[in-house]
């Protein structure tokens, strides 16, 4: 809802009678052949999905390395779910930012152990902070992803890391 919802605000809506307005957006959010659950390509201004699970770690690795490579600044944000994670793609992902040195990569881990099918601590055993310190990263734990001031506060410390390592925000 979230990348539907910034189309409208933004202007970005195009031509797509299901973003014009919010109630458009969870109109068709809820209905079948609606507005899918994982962005699409092509829906207003949306330049590629974010499906399959853990997409989108990958296509923001090559954006911040192509930001870098063409010398041009620009951080990249990422959003990553605890179901996302339990991709692969995910793994290599972080293995090759760090290699390539993307610290202009800043992936969100939302680890609130909420998920579609079950709980995520039921179906993966894995502490991904731990995942990204031990592949190089910059880690900061934030315990409580519901409180602003904590939220605010790791980004500003996010903000101020430029040593060379992505940066990995883990939320509780």
């Amino acid at each position: 809802l979230l990348a539907y919802g910034l189309q409208w605000l933004f202007g970005r809506e195009g031509h797509d009678e299901r973003l014009q307005s919010i109630d458009a957006i969870m109109k068709h959010f809820r209905i079948p052949n609606g507005l899918p659950g994982h962005v699409e390509a092509g829906i207003g201004d949306i330049p590629f999905g974010t499906g399959p699970l853990g997409k989108g770690a990958s296509h923001g690795l090559g954006t911040a390395f192509g930001l870098k490579y063409l010398k041009q600044a620009g951080m990249v944000d990422v959003l990553l779910a605890d179901g996302d994670a339990q991709e692969g793609q995910v793994a290599e992902a972080f293995r090759l930012a760090t290699h390539l040195k993307t610290d202009n990569l800043v992936v969100h881990g939302d680890f609130n152990d909420i998920q579609l099918s079950d709980l995520p601590s039921k179906t993966v055993a894995s502490d991904f902070a731990a995942i990204a310190h031990a592949e190089g990263w910059n880690v900061i734990e934030v315990q409580n992803g519901n409180d602003p001031a904590q939220v605010v506060a790791a980004q500003e410390k996010a903000d101020g890391l430029k040593n060379g390592r992505p940066t990995f925000i883990c939320y509780y």
